[in-house]
C-alpha cells in the first residue's frame, strides 16, 4: 500500500515536473516572438535565422561606406563647372562692350569729320589727343596690366588684408607721384613737341595738348580702379570705360 502510494506520487511529481518543463519552453517561444528576435529555438538551442538582403538598399563595405551611394568628388563637385560658366558670362558681356565702344568711337569719328572736316584745326585735335594717348598706354594699361594686377592678385591669393592694403596704398602712392610729374613735363614740354608734326595751326595744338594733357593722370587712374576690379573678375565697368569715354569726346 506504501509502495503504491509512493509509486503514485512520484508519477505525479514527473507529470509535474514535465508540464513545467513545456510551459517554460512555450514561455520562452512565445517571448522570442513578443520581442522580435529574429531567432529561432529548435530543440532548446538557438538557431540564427537566414537575413534576407532587400533589392536596391546599399550595404556596408568594409571600409565604414554604404555600397551604391554616390560621394562628392575630390574637387568639390560642380565648382569647376561653374567658374567656367561664369567665365564665359563675363567674357561674353566684356565682348559685347568693347562692340560698343568700337560703335561708339565710329561715332565719334563721324561727328569730328561732320564738324571739323579736314581743316587745320581737325588735325589739331588730332594731335592734341594722341599725345596723351601716347603716355597713356605707357602709365595705364601698360604698368597696371604688367605690374600691377599679377602683384595684386598674388596678395588676394595670400589673404592677409593689411598687407594688401600696405601694398595698394604704396602703389597708388608711386603712381600718383609718376603720373603728376608726366603731366607737369608734359605740359611744359609740349611747345617743344608740337611743332614736330609741321601743323598750319600751332598755337592751337599746343594749346589743346596742354589741356589734353591732365586727361593722362585721369585715365591712369581709372586703370588702376579697373585693375582692381578685374582682380576680383568684375569686368563690366572696364567695358563701359571708353564707351563713356567716346560720347564724352
Amino acid at each position: 500500500m506504501a509502495d503504491d502510494m509512493n509509486r503514485s506520487a512520484a508519477e505525479v511529481e514527473s507529470r509535474a515536473a514535465g508540464d513545467g518543463n513545456k510551459r517554460n519552453a512555450s514561455e520562452v517561444l512565445f517571448t522570442g516572438e513578443r520581442n522580435g528576435d529574429p531567432d529561432e529555438v529548435h530543440g532548446g538551442d538557438r538557431v540564427k535565422a537566414p537575413r534576407v538582403d532587400r533589392g536596391g538598399e546599399s550595404s556596408e563595405t568594409p571600409d565604414g561606406g554604404r555600397g551604391g551611394e554616390s560621394g562628392e568628388t575630390p574637387d568639390g563637385g560642380s565648382g569647376g563647372s561653374g567658374k567656367a560658366s561664369s567665365l564665359v558670362k563675363q567674357g561674353s558681356l566684356l565682348s559685347l562692350l568693347t562692340l560698343g565702344s568700337r560703335i561708339a568711337g565710329l561715332v565719334r569719328e563721324m561727328v569730328k569729320a561732320a564738324l571739323l572736316g579736314t581743316t587745320p584745326l581737325s588735325d589739331a585735335f588730332t594731335v592734341a589727343f594722341m599725345i596723351p594717348n601716347l603716355f597713356r598706354r605707357l602709365f595705364a594699361e601698360g604698368s597696371i596690366a604688367v605690374a600691377f594686377i599679377p602683384t595684386f592678385k598674388g596678395y588676394l591669393v595670400e589673404g592677409d588684408k593689411e598687407k594688401t592694403r600696405e601694398f595698394l596704398s604704396s602703389f597708388i602712392t608711386l603712381l600718383s607721384f609718376l603720373v603728376n610729374l608726366a603731366v607737369l613735363i608734359g605740359i611744359t614740354l609740349t611747345p617743344l613737341i608740337v611743332p614736330i608734326f609741321s601743323l598750319k595751326e600751332l598755337d592751337e595744338t599746343i594749346l589743346l595738348t596742354q589741356i589734353m594733357f591732365p586727361f593722362l593722370a585721369l585715365i591712369s587712374f581709372a586703370a588702376f580702379l579697373q585693375g582692381i576690379l578685374n582682380s576680383h573678375s568684375i569686368f563690366a565697368p572696364s567695358g563701359m570705360a571708353p564707351i563713356v569715354l567716346n560720347v564724352v569726346i
